[in-house]
C-alpha cells in the first residue's frame, strides 16, 4: 500500500455518476472555452465501473475506468473524489 492509501469506495460493476460539484466545474470550463460543445457526448449520466480501481500516486487517490452512453460503448476514467454512488441499477 502507498502512503495515505485508503480503501476504495467503489468496485467493479458499481453504478456511479459525477458529483454535482464536478459537473458544475466541467460545465463552466466548457462554456468558457472557445471550442464547439457536443453536450450529448458528456458523461453526465450513469457510469458503470468496468474494472477494479487502481491507485494514482500523483493525485493520491483511487481512479476508476468506466463505460457510459448508449450500449456502454464509450469509456472514460475519473478520480474518486469526483464520483458518487448512482441510484440507477442496471438490468
Amino acid at each position: 500500500m502507498y502512503k495515505n492509501q485508503t480503501t476504495p469506495k467503489f468496485r467493479k460493476n458499481d453504478n456511479v455518476r459525477y458529483t454535482k460539484k464536478y459537473v458544475n466545474e466541467i460545465t463552466l470550463k466548457l462554456i468558457n472555452s472557445s471550442n464547439e460543445i457536443n453536450w450529448s457526448k458528456m458523461p453526465f449520466g450513469n457510469l458503470i465501473i468496468y474494472e477494479e480501481p487502481y491507485w494514482n500516486s500523483k493525485y493520491n487517490e483511487w481512479m476508476y475506468n468506466y463505460h457510459y452512453g448508449f450500449g456502454n460503448l464509450s469509456e472514460g476514467s475519473c478520480n474518486e473524489s469526483n464520483l458518487e454512488k448512482s441510484d440507477f441499477d442496471t438490468i
